[in-house]
């Protein structure tokens, strides 16, 4: 199995998720990132990559949608205190 092209598109071979930086390759295969890679070389070092012959989409992304306002509690100043043990003009 080789990482297949969607509209000219080169897509993740472990998650199917479009390579929009330039892709990371290994073994001639496209990943959109390390963490992707990663997970196919440890299945291939331990003779799993069965696992991609499992489905269509196998390493299927289940990353969640952040919310813009996820960090914004960071921007308190009381909370800010608490985090950081060091802070200067630069």
């Amino acid at each position: 199995m080789h990482t297949a092209t969607v509209h000219n598109q080169l897509v993740c071979f472990h998650c199917g998720e479009p390579c929009t930086t330039a892709p990371i390759t290994t073994d001639e295969k496209h990943f959109c990132c390390e963490g992707c890679k990663m997970v196919y070389q440890l299945l291939n070092r331990n003779g799993l990559c069965n696992y991609y012959s499992l489905n269509d989409a196998p390493g299927i992304n289940q990353r969640i949608a952040v919310r813009n306002n996820k960090f914004a509690f960071l921007d308190d100043a009381a909370i800010n205190r608490q985090l950081i043990s060091f802070s200067d003009d630069t």
